[in-house]
């Protein structure tokens, strides 16, 4: 996949009156962290927000360019006005070529409606909706990660551990951290199959109790 290009100007002046000044101008302020130097610019809210709203920007490797200069970079943090949950500020990491890229990246949960726990009136709990990644190069970078769901019953669950990643890719956190699970009343198949065999077992036993309880044939009276 292509990477994302992104227009941005360099910051003058720093400060809260300048922030709000850029936002009041149709700017979002940002900052590019780097070990040579963070960057501090502004990019255009509405070339932002057409890709932010896409869902898939903190796991795109971005060209930003910074008037004649560009920086590929991938976004740690989209901070989000309390009142217009719009970004109000973005924080952008430097792809160093001697370090491992860092993205969050998006889940998508399929087959929802093959799932046999969710037929059975069980809910898809989502814990998880990002996942931490730490990517060798660009070319190991998924944009989405697709989970399939279509398996599962009440009472299972998906992990970072279940995740099929691409070559040169890794979880970056906690290993067989919770993902989602299928939550509901119902029971799952295991504690169905338990209830129904113990159910069964009383049905099984009575003949033979009314066979030990019964009393025993006499033998026919020899004929004189």
């Amino acid at each position: 996949m292509t990477n994302l290009v992104l227009n941005a100007q360099k910051r003058e002046k720093l400060g809260t009156s300048d922030s709000r000044k850029i936002r009041n101008n149709n700017g979002i302020p940002a900052v590019v962290y780097s070990k040579e130097g963070n960057i501090n610019c502004y990019l255009g809210t509405k070339e932002f927000e057409h890709e932010y709203f896409k869902g898939g920007i903190q796991s795109r490797i971005i060209e930003l360019k910074i008037g004649d200069k560009v920086t590929k970079v991938t976004t740690k943090t989209v901070d989000l006005d309390p009142i217009s949950d719009r970004p109000a500020h973005v924080e952008f990491l430097k792809c160093q070529s001697a370090d491992q890229i860092k993205v969050a990246t998006k889940l998508n949960f399929v087959n929802k409606e093959k799932s046999p726990g969710i037929k059975k009136g069980g809910l898809l709990h989502v814990v998880l909706r990002r996942v931490n990644l730490v990517c060798s190069d660009e070319n190991s970078v998924p944009q989405a990660l697709d989970i399939d769901i279509g398996a599962l019953h009440i009472g299972q669950k998906i992990t970072t551990a279940n995740l099929a990643l691409p070559t040169g890719s890794k979880i970056n956190g906690k290993p067989g951290a919770l993902i989602a699970s299928i939550v509901g009343r119902g029971k799952s198949d295991d504690d169905a199959a338990s209830k129904a065999a113990a159910a069964a077992a009383p049905t099984a036993a009575a003949p033979a109790a009314a066979a030990k309880g019964a009393p025993a044939a006499k033998a026919p009276a020899a004929k004189k």
